[in-house]
C-alpha cells in the first residue's frame, strides 16, 4: 500500500501501524456492516501509525520477532529503539519456505 501511495502523482499519504495482540469485535444486531475490533492489538497499531513517517509501515518489535518472515526484511529501528520502519522504497522478496504456515495460523 505505502509503496502504491509513493507511485500516485501527486503522492498520496499514507501511513500503517502494525501490531499483534488481543483483539476483541462486535457486530450491530440486524446489521449486514463489517464487524468492528478494538483492543490492545488496535490500540498499539493506531498509535504506531499515529508516529509513522509518511509512506512507511510502522512495526512493533512483537510483530517482528513474531513474523519469521520480517527477520530477513530490512528495517530501520526507530529512534525510541522498541519498533521498526518498513520504507515503501525498500524491495522485499519473500520466499515461501516451510516456516510459513506459522503465519497462516
Amino acid at each position: 500500500l505505502c509503496r502504491w501511495a509513493a507511485g500516485e502523482t501527486p503522492a498520496a499519504s499514507l501511513v500503517v501501524g502494525v501490531h499483534v495482540g488481543q483483539l476483541e469485535g462486535f457486530r450491530l444486531p440486524n446489521t449486514q456492516f463489517i464487524p468492528s475490533f478494538f483492543g490492545e492489538a488496535v490500540s498499539e497499531a493506531k498509535q504506531l501509525a499515529h508516529t509513522a513517517k509518511d509512506r512507511t509501515v510502522h512495526l512493533s518489535d512483537a510483530t517482528k520477532e513474531r513474523l519469521v518472515r520480517l527477520q530477513k526484511v530490512p528495517l530501520a529501528l526507530s529512534p525510541d529503539g522498541d519498533s521498526y520502519f518498513l520504507d515503501a522504497r525498500t524491495n522485499v522478496m519473500l520466499s515461501s519456505t516451510a516456516s510459513d504456515s506459522a503465519l497462516q495460523t
